[in-house]
């Protein structure tokens, strides 16, 4: 059984994300998390664009110091295009999977790409998507 956990996992994102937006895709699952980009949010202006990704957890996650427990989190994303970087314009932490239940808590910042690092990894398949819409 243990093996079947991660496709578990997907069967669940992909029967959820339908009654959620008919826009979000998955884009990256795991054991105990999946991500998801809501296409409906991509937002191009010249060579720098904008999107909502969505972290989702199978359990909630601990609090830190200046988080309280969340099940997932809303992320606004801020790209590049031209320089193929990113970084967080915003994170919404919320008390349910999906990006749904009350948000727990913010953060944003003022001008996220100043702080923009090459993409790598999943960050590649998120500028692709975003990028080359």
């Amino acid at each position: 059984m243990k093996n079947n956990i991660p496709f578990v996992w997907l069967v669940f994102a992909l029967s959820a994300a339908p009654v959620l937006a008919q826009d979000l895709l998955v884009v990256r699952y795991g054991v105990d998390e999946v991500t998801l980009i809501d296409r409906a949010s991509i937002n191009r202006s010249g060579s720098n664009a904008q999107a909502w990704v969505v972290r989702s957890f199978d359990r909630r996650q601990p609090a830190a110091e200046t988080l309280p427990a969340y099940r997932s989190v809303r992320i606004r994303m801020a790209f590049d295009c031209r320089q193929q970087r990113l970084s967080v314009a915003e994170r919404a932490f919320h008390a349910s999977a999906f990006g749904r239940g009350s948000v727990v808590a913010r953060q944003r910042s003022d001008d996220p790409l100043a702080f923009a690092q090459p993409a790598s990894g999943l960050e590649r398949t998120l500028l692709a998507m975003v990028c080359e819409r």
